[in-house]
């Protein structure tokens, strides 16, 4: 199953490596729309205002179904995130609120307690604002271990969605099924997404391993230096695709 991850968007390009224009994301669910079954889906991290605002009305006119992910501690808090007027009538309209943790660390640097506040605390604040069950968790930052997948299974979570694209694991015992995911950017060409949609062996693969060169990375470097490194190269143009 084919699936894509989106952050932020706006009306017009911006600087930042995660944000589209709204009539680019118009075009990537067209694309979905064309494909038959259940073979792709869309996800959102992060709850942005931005997603309410310009990809949901999107989904709503194209009968799409997408999972927004949020983290639960930045609602009512940030304004750049959606408040929960807002997630209650994504949840009406037929979309999916899964959990992106409470705080949004990197939940594989968590210890016991914290990672365990992490995964309960989110779940319960949205079933209980929502009135739904939350099966699904996207690891922020891509983070997973086998400790984290651990813990998602402990806290009642069915699915697990990480950004390595490609990556499934099935439902083993108590531990959730783990779903990777293709992180759209701003660079991403309507061509690229096309492929990857379409299951091409040469994009596929190139995006495949593109993704593992990212993990190997972020493990060597750290996040923080290698997400710098990572911004200042896309808004120079050399890791578009």
């Amino acid at each position: 199953m084919t699936m894509l991850a989106y952050h932020e968007f706006s009306r017009t390009p911006e600087r930042d490596v995660y944000s589209l224009p709204s009539e680019t994301f118009r075009r990537h669910a067209r694309l979905v729309d064309g494909l038959s079954g259940a073979r792709s889906c869309i996800t959102f991290d992060d709850g942005h205002r931005s997603q309410f605002d310009f990809a949901a009305p999107i989904l709503d006119e194209m009968r799409l179904a997408g999972i927004f992910f949020i983290t639960t501690a930045w609602v009512g808090l940030l304004p750049s995130v959606m408040c929960w007027r807002d997630l209650r009538e994504l949840q009406q309209a037929g979309q999916i609120v899964g959990s992106h943790s409470h705080t949004h660390p990197m939940l594989t640097a968590c210890g016991p307690v914290a990672l365990r506040n992490e995964m309960t605390v989110s779940k319960e604040v949205i079933e209980q604002r929502l009135g739904v069950e939350v099966d699904s968790i996207s690891m922020p930052g891509g983070r997973i271990n086998e400790r984290v997948l651990m813990a998602c299974g402990e806290a009642g979570y069915k699915r697990v969605y990480t950004s390595r694209v490609a990556e499934r694991k099935r439902s083993t015992g108590n531990l959730p099924e783990v779903i990777g995911r293709y992180i759209v950017r701003g660079g991403t060409s309507d061509r690229t997404l096309a492929a990857y949609l379409d299951g091409d062996p040469f994009v596929c693969r190139r995006l495949e391993m593109e993704s593992r060169v990212k993990t190997v990375a972020k493990a060597l470097i750290g996040d923080s230096l290698y997400h710098r490194l990572w911004r200042k190269a896309a808004r120079s143009g050399a890791y578009g695709s």
